[in-house]
């Protein structure tokens, strides 16, 4: 299991059904392309450099907080610490 610190999620585009767009993690060297069913709650990955047991659970539980807190969501999201 990865634990994310520092994300990044671009081209975002949602609705009541998906969530879907492209998630990097310059520390861990993942990137990848994500379709998140939010009635399932099922992500899919592909177009992924990495075998997906290296990849996964990406942090969608960070977009679905910020989606819940604001409303809305960016085309661009990240999380950054240091």
């Amino acid at each position: 299991m990865t634990y994310y610190i520092n994300f990044y999620f671009r081209g975002i585009c949602y609705d009541e059904d998906e969530i879907t767009g492209e998630f990097s993690a310059p520390d861990h060297n993942v990137q990848c392309s994500f379709l998140y069913n939010r009635h399932t709650e099922e992500c899919k990955i592909r177009n992924n450099n990495k075998p997906i047991e290296e990849i996964e659970p990406l942090p969608i539980f960070w977009l679905l907080r910020k989606l819940k807190e604001t409303g809305k969501l960016n085309e661009r999201e990240s999380r950054e610490c240091y």
